[in-house]
């Protein structure tokens, strides 16, 4: 072997090597912090502007029962699983304060609140200032299921959402001035026929860009027993 061969296989096992430790270090980082997979307790676990998209690699799916403020500041854009390898389960959450509030986060895969207690999704995305789209949000099956006044509060830049489930409760969107046409009809869609005395108001120019006037009543009059607000 000659000395450029022999120069050239050390800095190949360098770099094995260098390698190699990436991954002891990321291992016992992710270990510890996520409790070898038996993490539970998210509340602000990802929060604060030193998490990045390029520090936020989890080693195990993320399956928090307090998800609290969980993103909230944190200068993350993308949680969804495809982006980051891992599984976001938040099926077992029982509340939903703040989950990105402040943050960078665009996008978001599934929120599953079907275990969520009555009023804990009042602030879910409030202050979600870059906040884009939301795969699927799943409703909790209860009489006072839904959103609240600042559930969207400030989430300027939210364009697409959908909803599984039912909404029982009056819910202010108008925030969302960019929200299309598919995302305001899925949440429309999903509101209670038997529900009384509730609102549901949308951003004005969202409903301007996305309908046409006879394209709005007939969507809106698929659920008389509502009422609609532009703001």
């Amino acid at each position: 072997m000659s000395i450029a061969e022999k120069l050239a296989k050390i800095a190949e096992n360098e770099q094995a090597v260098f390698e190699a430790g990436k991954k002891s270090e990321y291992d016992t980082f992710w270990d510890v912090y996520q409790e070898n997979g038996n993490m539970t307790y998210y509340a602000y676990a990802f929060a604060g502007v030193g998490w990045t998209q390029s520090v936020f690699k989890p080693k195990y799916n993320i399956e928090p029962v307090t998800p609290t403020s969980m993103f909230s500041s944190s200068r993350i854009v993308d949680i969804r699983p495809q982006t980051i390898g891992v599984d976001v389960d938040f099926s077992k959450c029982t509340s939903f304060y703040y989950l990105c509030s402040n943050s960078t986060i665009k996008y978001i895969g599934v929120v599953d609140c079907s275990s969520a207690q009555s009023a804990s999704l009042s602030y879910i995305f409030s202050s979600a200032k870059e906040l884009v789209s939301v795969e699927k949000v799943i409703m909790p099956e209860m009489d006072s299921a839904g959103f609240a006044d600042k559930s969207f509060e400030n989430a300027k830049k939210l364009e697409h959402i959908r909803i599984e489930g039912v909404i029982r409760r009056s819910t202010n969107l108008s925030w969302s001035v960019v929200l299309k046409k598919e995302s305001i009809t899925s949440i429309v869609q999903a509101l209670s026929d038997t529900a009384e005395g509730q609102t549901i108001t949308f951003s004005q120019a969202a409903k301007n860009n996305a309908f046409t006037d006879s394209e709005w009543a007939e969507l809106i009059g698929t659920k008389p027993n509502w009422t609609f607000s532009l703001a």
